[in-house]
């Protein structure tokens, strides 16, 4: 696992403002969307005590004074362990395509991910054209984060984004005539890694 992986709770300055107003306007794309997903996932934690009120009283004695929300970083989610908790009805066999939809890169033809299982993505670390940004495996994660911990329930705050919002914060790329720069993946790749480390230290993983 990489430093860049294993990074649990990056520092983020007060002059984030950019950051910030591309991560809600992101969700306002997600939540505006017409498409729908009717996914019906467990959590792998039943009790929900990850993401829990007293979370957020631990988040708060630590300096952290606003809860946004829980998640685990990519690198746990691809590790042996972080594998064998992956809520359903996700598999490791799942196909990416029919979830996140057809994107490309800029000045390329190749669909992304095409014929890859989410297994595939999360563990293809390093940025190349097949793998702009190294967007796969924040953006698996940020999906397993979603389902893990929805709003509401046992997870009163839940992760940062819904499972919806982050599919179309990916296949909303879609869009960009001739293809997404990387710019772009780059951006995403950003705000997903920071959602999935935010709270990864105070949020409880089954051993």
């Amino acid at each position: 696992m990489s430093e860049q992986q294993d990074k649990q709770t990056p520092e983020v300055s007060g002059g984030d403002a950019q950051m910030d107003a591309r991560r809600r306007k992101l969700v306002a794309l997600g939540a505006s969307s017409s498409l729908l997903l009717t996914i019906a996932s467990r959590p792998a934690w039943a009790s929900g005590t990850m993401c829990s009120p007293s979370a957020m009283a631990s988040a708060n004695l630590s300096g952290q004074d606003t809860f946004e929300g829980c998640g685990i970083s990519a690198g746990w989610w691809q590790s042996p362990n972080g594998k064998l908790q992956w809520p359903e009805p996700v598999y490791l066999t799942s196909l990416f395509i029919p979830i996140f939809g057809e994107v490309k890169l800029k000045g390329k033809s190749e669909v992304l991910f095409a014929g890859q299982t989410l297994e595939n993505v999360i563990d293809t670390n390093g940025r190349s054209t097949a793998n702009p940004a190294n967007i796969g495996m924040h953006l698996v994660a940020a999906y397993l984060n979603a389902l893990t911990f929805p709003p509401g329930g046992p997870n009163p705050v839940g992760y940062m984004y819904t499972a919806a919002q982050v599919v179309m914060m990916y296949s909303g790329l879609s869009v960009i005539s001739g293809g997404a720069p990387e710019a772009e993946f780059r951006k995403l790749k950003e705000d997903l890694e920071y959602a999935n480390n935010l709270y990864d230290k105070w949020t409880a993983k089954p051993l």
